[in-house]
């Protein structure tokens, strides 16, 4: 392998160390904020102020933070996985090709949305705003689905045209 060769192996790796930072950065941070959270609540249970309203809107916050620290972990360990290491697996993840982790990567951005959401959903008491704002996620939604869709059928259309070439040498 020459010298050439060697630096284009530690692209992805530089790619992928800001992907494991912002990871680590998030996940730290919403650790800190559900530690705050639970202690506060902990605190408004033992006065007495039973309204969980705020208390819902917060931890969905978190998880939508943690679902971003996911995805943030999936981009990072996809691209090792695929251009630097492709035995380097985590369980569960088995990315194969770019399609597999960028569907993977859009789910995860769907189930934030979709947190998101929910977190409006709970607090908010303008209907208009909520209409809106689920239209928006409507439509996003069905973008991001409508894409996965083509990726998943360029994907097999590519791999049918490599096994349908016609050299079949022996």
């Amino acid at each position: 392998m020459n010298s050439t060769e060697r630096l284009a192996r530690l692209i992805p790796i530089v790619a992928s160390v800001p992907a494991f930072l912002a990871a680590a950065s998030v996940a730290l941070l919403t650790l800190g904020l559900a530690i705050q959270r639970a202690s506060e609540a902990a605190r408004d249970l033992f006065q007495g102020d039973l309204t969980t309203t705020t208390l819902k809107t917060d931890f969905l916050g978190l998880v939508s933070l943690t679902l971003t620290s996911v995805v943030f972990y999936l981009i990072a360990v996809g691209m090792i996985s695929l251009f630097i290491a492709p035995s380097f697996h985590v369980r569960g993840l088995h990315v194969k090709s770019l399609v597999d982790l960028e569907v993977k990567v859009m789910n995860v951005i769907v189930v934030v949305l979709a947190t998101t959401f929910l977190e409006r959903f709970i607090s908010s008491n303008d209907a208009g705003q909520l209409l809106r704002l689920g239209g928006a996620l409507a439509i996003v939604v069905t973008a991001i689905i409508a894409f996965q869709v083509l990726l998943l059928r360029g994907g097999e259309s590519t791999a049918a045209g490599d096994d349908s070439t016609g050299d079949h040498a022996h």
